[in-house]
């Protein structure tokens, strides 16, 4: 939960749920291992890449479709009969969650440069 806005590096890491607490704790193995041996990493911290290569040499296939962003293009494009979003509890306008996405081509072309 966090105690300031925006986070930075130096934000105390309390994950609140098995995906962040697994994650923490590969980030506590990689610095131990580091410490031991002296092999160092670098934790790359992004969430919600969407999409895929547009000629079509990466990507994911889902049958059924369970992502909510493919799930709100059909409802959009009338090939499916609605979107539904759960929760509506939040602070926000419509009471629904804020999630930031970044395009994968976009993802690959920063870790490139």
């Amino acid at each position: 939960m966090p105690q300031s806005a925006p986070l930075d590096d130096t934000h105390r890491q309390l994950p609140i749920n098995p995906c962040g607490r697994t994650k923490y704790i590969v980030e506590l193995a990689l610095a131990e291992y580091d410490a031991y041996t002296g092999f160092r990493s670098v934790v790359l911290r992004f969430f919600n890449a969407a999409g895929a290569d547009f000629e079509g040499r990466i990507g994911d296939w889902h049958q059924p479709e369970t992502h909510a962003i493919p799930l709100a293009i059909d409802a959009a494009l009338g090939r499916r009969e609605g979107f539904k979003v759960f929760e509506t509890d939040y602070e926000t306008r419509d009471g629904t969650c804020v999630r930031d996405y970044i395009h994968v081509l976009d993802l690959a072309d920063a870790h490139v440069r």
